[in-house]
């Protein structure tokens, strides 16, 4: 599995020293599968083990992890009991699309967003849809 930081960036990232560092490496794992789901239709350089190459999107990737592993650990969001809603939920062939939290975050896989990690991520490769 990939993992996008390292205990001592999301300690280094503002407001991430509030994080154990016992149970930094757990919240780092979760944000960087969160940063996946993100990256779906994202086109990068990347080494064998699907590592980015380019310094500005290793930058990129940690920087938005530090951020959604520091708004979990804030919010909890990963505990159990954490709910999300869904923008929009279809019935015939199942369709789910934009898990948000009551409140309007932007949640995916039940962990809060921050815009920090999305404007982050914006700038990673290119963008390729298929149709």
């Amino acid at each position: 599995m990939r993992v996008y930081a390292t205990a001592v960036e999301l300690a280094a990232w503002p407001g991430g020293d509030a994080v154990p560092a016992e149970d930094a490496d757990a919240f780092l794992r979760t944000a960087s599968r969160v940063v996946d789901r993100l990256l779906v239709g994202r086109v990068y350089d990347v080494d064998a083990d699907s590592m980015p190459t380019d310094a500005d999107v290793i930058q990129a990737l940690s920087d938005a992890a530090c951020a959604i592993a520091l708004e979990d650990h804030s919010t909890g969001a990963s505990a159990a009991g954490s709910t999300t809603a869904w923008e929009s939920v279809g019935i015939g062939s199942v369709s789910l699309s934009g898990g948000k939290a009551a409140d309007g975050t932007v949640r995916v896989d039940g962990i809060p967003v921050p815009a920090a990690a999305l404007l982050a991520l914006a700038t990673v490769g290119r963008l390729v849809v298929w149709s």
